[in-house]
């Protein structure tokens, strides 16, 4: 499955409860996230919920006060979706151009037994911009929250690594899919 874009109204939740129906727990899921450089947050934070089977830690959060500094770092969680799971494995892959929405939904999913992400390391901008016009159609974007993963290491900037490269067989398979 290719996914460019986390947009609402395209179907995405109505596709995955499809899925998991469909498919038995001994499926693997291969999700290309390459280029998706965002969308929906909500959308991304539900998607995720598909592929998780139990409440979980993943990761910290630290907001913008107003003053210039940063709020004390705040754990967040997420549950499983309430009514559909993914009960196979999950592969994602992944590239610098994944970021935003894509790196929120990738949060927490790091090191799960059951998913895998696979490519280069992710844009590392997830940081829910603030836009202030500049003028002369000028914007300037700022991060306003800092993501942290479970071990506290910064998602802004340093991106989400992969377990591993994308391997050569997987690459030609994917190419000849998308021709």
């Amino acid at each position: 499955m290719k996914l460019t874009s986390f947009l609402s109204g395209i179907g995405i939740p109505e596709e995955m409860e499809k899925l998991c129906r469909e498919y038995s727990g001994d499926s693997t899921l291969i999700l290309d996230l390459r280029n998706n450089t965002g969308g929906n947050i909500q959308l991304a934070n539900t998607m995720r919920s598909y592929f998780l089977r139990e409440k979980i830690l993943i990761g910290y959060s630290s907001f913008t006060t107003g003053t210039g500094q940063l709020s004390k770092m705040r754990e967040r969680w997420a549950e499983p979706h309430p009514s559909s799971r993914w009960k196979g494995k999950l592969i994602v892959l992944v590239n610098a151009m994944t970021y935003s929405a894509s790196e929120d939904f990738l949060w927490g999913l790091q090191w799960l037994d059951h998913v895998q992400i696979l490519g280069t390391t992710t844009g590392g901008g997830s940081g829910r911009p603030r836009e202030l016009p500049l003028g002369s159609h000028l914007d300037l974007r700022l991060s306003t929250c800092i993501t942290y993963d479970r071990h506290k290491r910064p998602i802004e900037f340093f991106g989400i690594e992969p377990d591993g490269g994308i391997p050569d067989h997987l690459e030609q398979k994917l190419s000849q899919m998308h021709r």
